[in-house]
């Protein structure tokens, strides 16, 4: 009985050890490189972050750590992969 709740309090603390590394580690930038297609799809894809005029541009009050999720499949969707974060 003793083993188990040391593993669980063991599972306890790395799991908010990770969540905190998680949010350290939150996209804090977002930019979009030369050549894009204004295909659209980063905006249809995270409208909160992409919006589309002549071509794809950053919304300048987009919550970018509120929109993690959105952000990493646009910039894995993008045909020219151009879209970048850190």
């Amino acid at each position: 009985m003793t083993k188990r709740l040391k593993l669980v309090e063991y599972l306890i603390i790395n799991s908010h050890l990770l969540t905190i590394k998680l949010k350290i580690m939150a996209i804090k930038k977002v930019w979009i490189e030369e050549g894009c297609t204004a295909c659209g799809l980063c905006a249809a894809i995270c409208p909160e972050v992409f919006k589309m005029d002549d071509e794809a541009v950053i919304k300048k009050d987009a919550d970018l750590a509120s929109n993690e999720a959105g952000i990493k499949e646009a910039a894995e969707s993008c045909p020219v992969e151009i879209i970048k974060f850190e």
